[in-house]
């Protein structure tokens, strides 16, 4: 015979009432579910065990001999009304008499009352089943079914009082209009840690947190969106290995002479040799270069004869190998000592002093491992985690006092709940002091690791000045003409502020700039220099305006020069002179040349 859910349900109900004590939706639900699949005996229990524990086989034996014992002819008797029994029409609206009682002055109880009072003392009831119940269960049966929280004596009173004055108000609006419909609030039951109780099922309600902010939700669903997207990849990578085909393993015979190497016996093939674009045009130019260089070394010869300069072309004038080769003396100056007929020989041996060689830098140090961004965060999230455990730890044995919770406006409610509740203002001016007195400490810790003016200085100079004391670099730049004085400011600041020495020399044909410094601030002055400084715009003197160039850059032992230094010279005798009393006129020699060679071209 066929059933349907509404045909089974009262048989659940009262099953669930004879052998638990009560009615639960979940038990019923689920019993409803067994019957409706033809599920067996054992199928059965199984699927009621989670609700039911330790009362499963004696609730399955009862449902399905309440089930083959049902009477269906009852049941559509009932649905259609055809019960032999006499029909009373019910009245729509009660008697006035019936409220009335005969003692004047004094409500008669009524139906609803009564009905409230029932409702309670079920209520009672189902309580007392539910803790027998819940004792005959085992702990793993109580975490997956006991999630309901039984009302707390203090509710079950608050509830009674509740039912009592609905009753008496539904009584005097009944006695002053009997047409109006018994409806009203449902009453408001809290546990003992004020949650709301569900007054038909006794369960917690607990409403789920979900974010109301637009960009807490978009979070969330890019949460969801790349959890989806990772399970749907790795699906996808599960079904390429399982459909890929397995690896050709090659099998290594015993009997094979690995000294033999197998030749292919497919024959290579023949590609054409083609050369690369513009290659004997780069032929050809080299040999124009080669016949204007041969052309300006002659003109150059010519002027140096008609001027009497013979150090610009000294530096330029190439030399031969055999020329080198005349230039070497027969006897070296070591050797010319023992070739003295003074000198002795005696049989000991002359150990010089060992010298560290000048110009050279110690060994580098070792350099430390960068860590990425990630491992960087990392370490640091472990290392607050070591000294907080340390605070913990501290605290734990009575070294330090515990700190007070960190409350703010967002969890006032949820830290204080009682406090709060009781007086809110209290509370949210407490909050307000706490949250003004961090602000405060965060402050004072900033301030007291902000350095002071002093210290900035310190800080700025000990990064521009670099350590000179084994090498220096040197750059020399050549520039038409320095007569502007705003660039000549410009120069003299940079150097100053970048702790550079040198000198600058103004002449008519050739001004002159030497720095000497740290690798750093030779590229910062060198940027000044070519970059920075627009010295085409100087067309007063010049038709095709200024230039600067740069002519030389190396490195040295030591510095040559102090702060940097303006001197005018009329002369290329004067300024020579000037660098020869450094001790370094090839510096003006070689920066001289190449202005000779600029004016030849």
């Amino acid at each position: 015979m066929g059933f349907s859910a509404d045909t089974l349900r009262p048989i659940a109900q009262k099953t669930c009432r004879d052998i638990v004590g009560h009615t639960d939706g979940n038990i019923i639900n689920a019993a409803i579910q067994c019957i409706l699949q033809n599920n067996t005996k054992e199928k059965a229990s199984r699927y009621l065990t989670p609700f039911l524990g330790g009362l499963t086989p004696k609730f399955v034996t009862s449902l399905f001999n309440n089930v083959e014992n049902y009477d269906a002819s009852d049941y559509e008797k009932r649905k259609n009304g055809e019960d032999d029994g006499p029909v009373r029409k019910k009245k729509r609206f009660q008697d006035f008499e019936d409220i009335i009682d005969e003692n004047p002055g004094r409500l008669r109880q009524t139906p609803q009352e009564g009905q409230a009072l029932n409702v309670l003392e079920e209520a009672k009831k189902q309580i007392e089943n539910r803790k027998r119940f819940l004792k005959s269960l085992s702990s793993k049966e109580i975490s997956k079914v006991a999630a309901v929280q039984t009302i707390s004596a203090e509710g079950m009173d608050r509830a009674q009082k509740a039912a009592e004055i609905n009753a008496r108000v539904e009584a005097a609006m009944l006695r002053v209009n009997p047409s109006m419909p018994l409806k009203g609030p449902t009453p408001l039951l809290l546990d003992k840690s004020g949650q709301r109780v569900d007054v038909a099922s006794g369960e917690t309600m607990v409403p789920k947190a979900r974010p109301s902010l637009l960009a807490n939700v978009n979070v969330l669903n890019r949460d969801l969106a790349k959890q989806e997207n990772f399970e749907t990849a790795k699906a996808k990578e599960e079904t390429r290995r399982e459909w890929a085909k397995p690896e050709e393993v090659e099998e290594i015979s015993q009997f094979k002479d690995h000294r033999l190497v197998s030749k292919s016996m497919t024959r290579k093939k023949r590609a054409f040799n083609f050369h690369e674009a513009g290659k004997f045009v780069n032929e050809a130019n080299l040999m124009r270069k080669q016949n204007k260089i041969k052309e300006l070394q002659e003109k150059i010869n010519a002027r140096t004869r008609e001027t009497g300069i013979q150090q610009a072309t000294a530096l330029l004038a190439p030399r031969s190998r055999q020329e080198w080769e005349m230039h070497v003396p027969e006897v070296e100056w070591w050797d010319s000592l023992i070739q003295a007929e003074d000198f002795k020989v005696t049989k000991l041996i002359e150990h010089p002093e060992q010298q560290a060689p000048s110009g050279e830098a110690p060994a580098p140090e070792a350099i430390g491992l960068y860590l990425t961004k990630k491992e960087r965060k990392k370490m640091r999230r472990l290392n607050r985690k070591e000294v907080q455990k340390e605070e913990q730890e501290k605290i734990r044995l009575g070294l330090l006092p515990a700190p007070e919770p960190k409350v703010k406006l967002a969890n006032m409610m949820r830290v204080l709940d009682s406090a709060a509740v009781a007086d809110p203002t209290k509370v949210e001016k407490h909050v307000r002091e706490q949250m003004a007195k961090r602000q405060r400490k965060h402050e004072q810790d900033n301030l007291s690791r902000k350095l002071t003016d002093e210290q900035k200085r310190e800080k700025k100079i000990k990064k521009l000045q670099e350590d000179t004391s084994i090498s220096v670099k040197i750059a020399i730049y050549r520039i038409r003409s320095l007569k502007d004085a705003k660039k000549k400011f410009k120069i003299e600041m940079n150097s100053k502020q970048l702790y550079m020495t040198g000198a600058t020399i103004l002449n008519r044909d050739c001004s002159m700039v030497v720095v000497e410094g740290g690798p750093k601030s030779q590229r910062k002055f060198k940027r000044l220099m070519m970059n920075r400084i627009n010295w085409k715009e100087d067309t007063l003197e010049y038709d095709d305006g200024n230039h600067c160039e740069l002519v030389w850059e190396g490195e040295s032992a030591t510095a040559a020069f102090g702060q940097m230094i303006f001197k005018l010279c009329a002369t290329t005798a004067l300024a020579r002179e000037f660098f020869k009393d450094y001790k370094c006129e090839h510096y003006w020699d070689l920066a001289h040349s190449k202005a000779t060679i600029t004016s030849v071209d």
